[in-house]
């Protein structure tokens, strides 16, 4: 049984964000699974409830979570959800 409140679509990270990943030992399944079940991370409460209303009108998500080093790693998905990307916010 899947707790994913939406589909991820097609993956992709950034060079940055891997490197983030890597060096903060932060696996990027770990942030994704977190994504896909509504867990928005460390963003504030006006961000958290746009995503909440995306899921069920539409729109784009954005988490965004804060590895030990404090630089904020994002997860978008699409409004389409056919793509999701791992980034930093220097990325966008």
């Amino acid at each position: 049984m899947s707790t994913s409140k939406f589909r991820a679509g097609d993956l992709s990270i950034t060079k940055k964000a891997k490197r983030a990943m890597a060096s903060n030992h932060v696996q990027a399944d770990a942030l994704l699974a977190r994504h896909l079940r509504g867990d928005w991370g460390d963003t504030d409460e006006v961000s958290k409830r746009n995503n909440d209303m995306a899921l069920s009108r539409g729109g784009a998500l954005r988490s965004g979570y804060l590895p030990p080093d404090g630089k904020s790693i994002w997860i978008i998905t699409g409004a389409e959800r056919n793509s999701t990307i791992i980034m930093l916010p220097e990325d966008y």
